[in-house]
């Protein structure tokens, strides 16, 4: 992501040169070019390989037990977690079934045509509330934050 990012005009939106530009010629508000592109591509690689290989494994993800055996690492799982574990079963199996399908088709909604702004906003703000969520069961260290932020990349020039 930081590779692709290079080649990004990320300055004129998130940074304070930004904001202090005193330049008459404004900044370009929309950008899209072949780093635009690749950098939302390897966005959709990092779900879609990642819910490939969940799929894969018959042990956790065919009965919906992943997220029930997840919560079951304590050095992982924090208290909330825990308290997640007081659930009955099949709403974990929901939880488990429900990540597993978002990560499959919750990266495409930023290459939806219509309505382009709403469906990125949409896919951005779900994957922060994935993170949020993961965050509140997991200590997963910086991951949440990173991929919290390669999302904001993409915010719209509406927002």
């Amino acid at each position: 992501m930081l590779f692709w990012s290079m080649f990004l005009p990320l300055g004129c939106s998130y940074s304070i040169d930004s904001a202090f530009n005193s330049n008459p010629k404004p900044l370009p508000k929309k950008v899209m070019n072949v780093a635009t592109l690749a950098f939302m591509i390897q966005l959709i690689f990092i779900y879609s390989w990642s819910a490939a290989y969940k799929t894969k494994s018959e042990l956790w993800w065919t009965d919906g037990d992943a997220v029930y055996y997840s919560l079951h690492f304590d050095q992982y799982a924090t208290e909330f977690g825990h308290l997640l574990l007081g659930f009955p079963i099949p709403i974990l199996q929901i939880l488990t079934f429900g990540a597993l399908i978002f990560e499959w088709i919750g990266p495409f909604l930023i290459f939806i045509p219509v309505r382009t702004s709403f469906f990125r906003c949409l896919a951005i703000i779900s994957f922060i509330l994935l993170y949020i969520g993961f965050e509140l069961c997991f200590a997963i260290g910086v991951l949440s934050y990173l991929s919290i932020v390669n999302w904001l990349a993409l915010l719209p020039t509406e927002v």
